[in-house]
């Protein structure tokens, strides 16, 4: 295993289980989405893709298209609120389920992290994210939210917990008086890959 595939994952029976999950989410769910033309219409589990990189960097084409802009101009701005994404300056939001947050906790009522608490579980999962790829010149800023005095922080989205292969980059709103506590704070797609 190890010496065919230097980069194999450590654990065999880990990576066949997630491959085994991600065969039937692809025959089940990815067919219909397709079939009806609606792939971005109802939540997505990136965990589902084998390259969610790659599922992202699709999207970020297919904007740069409708918007008629260079790809370059474009970045990945993100919010728990999706209605303050569903206008003509991003033509393809998608919202994400089941991303796992270590390091700090989500307040629900403000819809922003917090510094976690002594009682607060290691992990937990977020509610459903919006993200959508988005022209720099139309909106400057990488979050969008309703919270007032909000700080950001950028966050790194992994594709497990082992942090070894880093998916992307999402920018939350935040308690700012505490910003600097979540200096370790993660996203992740699954627990293991």
């Amino acid at each position: 295993w190890a010496s065919t595939w230097p980069s194999a994952p450590e654990e065999p029976s880990l990576y066949l289980q997630g491959l085994a999950k991600r065969i039937v989410a692809l025959k089940g769910d990815w067919i219909r989405r397709v079939q009806s033309r609606d792939v971005t219409g109802q939540p997505v589990s990136l965990s589902d893709f084998l390259r969610p990189d790659v599922f992202l960097n699709a999207l970020r084409q297919q904007t740069a298209r409708r918007l008629a802009v260079s790809i370059d101009n474009l970045h990945l701005v993100s919010t728990f609120e999706p209605h303050l994404l569903r206008d003509d300056s991003s033509p393809l939001p998608i919202t994400v389920q089941e991303l796992i947050l270590e390091g700090c906790a989500f307040d629900e009522s403000k819809r922003i992290l917090v510094e976690g608490q002594r009682t607060s579980s290691l992990v937990s999962v977020l509610p459903p994210l919006t993200i959508a790829w988005m022209s720099k010149v139309a909106h400057p800023e990488r979050t969008a939210s309703s919270a007032r005095a909000a700080g950001t922080i950028s966050l790194p989205v992994y594709a497990s917990l082992t942090r070894e292969r880093l998916i992307a980059e999402v920018e939350l709103s935040t308690d700012s008086t505490r910003q600097r506590k979540l200096n370790a704070a993660a996203l992740f797609l699954t627990e293991n890959e």
